[in-house]
């Protein structure tokens, strides 16, 4: 470890003696001169030496080749003005053969003057022709041209070389005149090596020699700077040392003053958080005993309070000092399994908000409370805030009923726009047989027999009448006939056919108190509702057997406190009341039962209007209905029906004969049957009548005549033109003629709703009493006005 640290060392002191260097101004400027001498030493010899040695060797070589060609030239025997392959004799061509030998030339060729080669010692580039610029413009001009060539490079004319070469071209002149020219490629393979050679030798003893000056100096360099360095280090150090020491002095100092400082500032510190702490504690104190909401503290092993506001003792209805005595959360949940759930949750999450359960108080009485919890495990406790909010949960109840009666209410309005859609429809199928009843009855030829049966039909048409009637009732799309009746005569005839029907493991029981009181109500509409009712009480009872009891009692609510629960106002009312000791229902069944479809019977053995028919006969009598029923404890109707003024015994009661006429009455209606009926009943009355199915054929006949007629009677619902358009098109034409419109079910036209120039409407299916009775009020206004 000791060898590796002082290794480290060395190598630091290294560096530090080579920076040292550069840091010292004279060690630095000596240190570049010697580089530079020794960098300048090879570049001298690069740029300078060794290109002078290279052009003293091409300058001598292109003189000696001069005077080769000079001589070459000579040797040429005769003198032409051209010169020509003719004048180049074998004599001449060994002379220069001799010559090349001699001087050690690589080639020599022979040129025209216009760039022909005329002889070359490669016979084989005799012919060919020079045509580059540099014969053209320098050779053929009469001066001499050169190129050094290296070996493996390529010459002027294109070869490449295997030898060092120097390209030399010399004219041929004659008087001034060009005659041609003598290429001499000059080998200076040998001298080129030697002065290689020798630049080369020369180049690595000037290298040497820097690199030994070089080394020299920076050996001599590094001892000055690491002396000079050891020098500065001492006294670095030394300074070092001193600045030390006078920290150290200055430091302990500051801190001893600090310390002091600290230490009464410390001590005023403390002096304001015990002040600041009592101040805290008593607020605190304070925030706790009036907090508007009950602030607590309990243990999480049994719920014992361990703290707690005058407010959370207030909720409970304790005193303070009572409650931290006497009250343990765990003991007073109305529901133990809501604190479980709370315990669970708080473990999960360590905090539960909004939890709302129901606890006891003092005397007895359930509260509702709302709380927010966190647990503290460690500390084995748990605090919060908890509110009574026993109002707000008793509003919301409040608001819920009030939710599901709306909803109850606006499914029966769907109910009802299903049942309107019907209604036409089958009032006027049941007016055709009515219709034909009628006739039947009213001819004198029918014997007694069979006019027994049509009396039959005509009381099953009346009473498929009323069901309709009751379907439109029961959806609010049509008032009901409602006349003062005695409610405990109703529920006698009605238990006295129940009493035939149902099984003798069932026993009824009536009680009938109010049985004189009267209501404004539809009869038949009471008897089905009883009906309705005990046939569910028996259904309830079918397997085991049991009580079925019917009351009919008077009652009495004197303030709107009373009647809040029923929906009602104060007043008189009839309560009938239908119990049995059945299978019973639970919550989520009772808020269903008066769903229109709703059963809890197998299917197919139950319609499930039932209820929704009594529903919807209740209300539209004014009345009120409430239901009792827990599983396995019966069920227990309760209908309340406001009292009338009216004296049953004062009614009058009519036994006038048919009225009869003999106006002309024009009759229009889509379906043939009822035309014929129409036809036959006023015929009968003694009208006369014109008739037809086509609203527009009708119109364009009273159009010719509008004086003919008295009287006009058409269906509302006809296809192509409504009986309501066509009253406004007939009273284009005559505005003082009396209409009767006829409709099975209609929301426009209602008695209360009649249009200009409609004096009645009949409502389908009618008898002929209605028809009888309508048709000669109309006429007789007619006549008064």
């Amino acid at each position: 470890m000791e060898r590796k640290r002082n290794g480290f060392y060395r190598k630091y002191i290294r560096i530090r003696v080579v920076k040292n260097i550069f840091e010292s101004t004279i060690l630095k400027n000596i240190l570049i001169t010697c580089v530079s001498i020794a960098v300048i030493f090879p570049l001298f010899s690069l740029f300078f030496v060794i290109p002078s040695f290279t052009k003293l060797l091409t300058d001598n070589t292109v003189n000696e080749a001069v005077r080769t060609g000079k001589h070459l030239t000579r040797i040429l025997e005769s003198r032409h003005d051209v010169l020509s392959k003719d004048t180049i004799s074998d004599s001449i061509i060994t002379r220069i053969g001799k010559v090349k030998k001699d001087f050690q030339l690589e080639k020599v060729r022979i040129f025209s003057k216009n760039g022909k080669i005329l002889f070359s010692t490669e016979s084989r580039e005799t012919g060919r022709t020079n045509t580059r610029k540099y014969f053209r413009d320098i050779v053929a001009a009469g001066r001499v041209y050169f190129k050094t060539v290296r070996k493996n490079s390529m010459s002027v004319e294109g070869d490449v070389l295997k030898v060092d070469v120097v390209e030399i071209y010399i004219p041929i002149m004659e008087n001034d005149s060009f005659l041609g020219a003598f290429e001499i490629y000059y080998d200076v393979t040998q001298r080129k090596a030697r002065l290689d050679t020798i630049l080369s030798l020369s180049n690595n003893i000037l290298i040497f020699i820097a690199t030994s000056l070089l080394f020299l100096i920076m050996f001599v360099l590094l001892k000055a700077s690491h002396t000079d360095l050891e020098r500065t280090q001492m006294e670095d150090e030394l300074r070092k040392s001193q600045d030390e020491l006078e920290k150290r002095i200055k430091v302990r100092t500051s801190a001893l003053l600090t310390l002091n400082k600290q230490l009464q500032a410390e001590v005023k510190e403390r002096e304001v958080a015990e002040n600041e702490l009592k101040r805290s504690e008593a607020m605190y104190k304070n925030l706790f005993d009036n907090a508007q909401v009950g602030l607590f503290r309990t243990r999480i092993e049994d719920g014992k309070l361990l703290e707690a506001n005058d407010l959370c003792a207030k909720i409970f209805g304790y005193e303070h000092d009572e409650f931290m005595r006497q009250w343990h959360a765990s003991m007073e949940y109305v529901n133990p399994d809501d604190r479980i759930q709370m315990m669970d949750e708080l473990k999960k999450n360590g905090f539960i908000k909004n939890f709302k359960t129901r606890f006891r108080k003092k005397d007895g009485s359930v509260i509702w409370v709302g709380y927010s919890i966190q647990i503290f495990p460690d500390q084995g406790f748990l605090e919060g805030v908890m509110v009574d909010i026993t109002e707000q949960e008793q509003a919301q109840e409040t608001r819920n009923k009030l939710e599901n009666m709306l909803r109850q209410s606006q499914k029966m309005e769907a109910v009802g726009t299903l049942a309107g859609g019907i209604a036409h429809d089958f009032n006027n199928i049941l007016g055709g047989i009515m219709g034909y009843a009628e006739l039947v009855r009213i001819n004198s030829s029918v014997d007694k027999e069979t006019r027994q049966y049509v009396e039959h039909i005509l009381s099953a048409c009346n009473r498929a009448k009323s069901l309709i009637m009751q379907i439109l009732t029961f959806s609010r799309q049509s008032k009901s006939e409602k006349n003062p009746c005695y409610i405990g005569v109703v529920v006698k005839e009605a238990l006295k056919l129940l009493r035939a029907s149902l099984p003798s493991t069932i026993e009824i029981r009536k009680n009938i108190e109010a049985d004189s009181i009267a209501i404004m109500a539809d009869q038949t509409q009471i008897h089905q509702v009883i009906m309705n009712l005990c046939t569910n009480a028996f259904l309830s009872m079918e397997k085991q057997g049991g009580i079925l009891e019917v009351s009919v009692i008077n009652i009495e609510f004197y303030s709107e406190l009373e009647t809040a629960y029923y929906d009602l106002k104060p007043g008189c009312y009839l309560q009938l009341s239908v119990t049995d000791t059945g299978c019973g229902m639970d919550s989520e069944t009772i808020s269903r039962i008066f769903e229109p479809y709703f059963t809890t019977r197998e299917t197919g053995e139950g319609t499930g209007m039932g209820l929704a028919t009594v529903h919807g006969i209740v209300k539209d009598h004014g009345g009120s209905i409430n239901v009792c029923s827990e599983p396995g404890t019966g069920s227990s109707f309760h209908l309340f029906f406001p009292v009338t003024k009216y004296d049953i015994d004062s009614m009058p009661v009519g036994t006038e004969p048919l009225p009869r006429g003999n106006e002309r009455i024009l009759f229009i209606d889509d379906e043939k049957f009822l035309i014929d009926i129409g036809e036959s009943m006023l015929s009968w009355l003694g009208y006369k009548i014109e008739s037809t199915t086509l609203p527009d054929y009708a119109l364009k006949k009273f159009s010719k005549d509008p004086a003919r007629y008295d009287l006009v009677i058409s269906d509302i619902t006809m296809p192509k033109m409504t009986g309501k358009k066509l009253a406004e098109k007939i009273h284009e034409v005559r505005p003082d003629i009396p209409v009767i419109l006829c409709t099975g079910f209609n929301r426009d036209i209602t008695p209360e709703k009649k249009i200009l120039g409609i004096r009645s409407v009949l409502l389908k299916p009618f008898t002929l009493k209605n028809l009888a009775v309508t048709v000669r009020e109309v006429l007789d206004a007619e006549v008064k006005n």
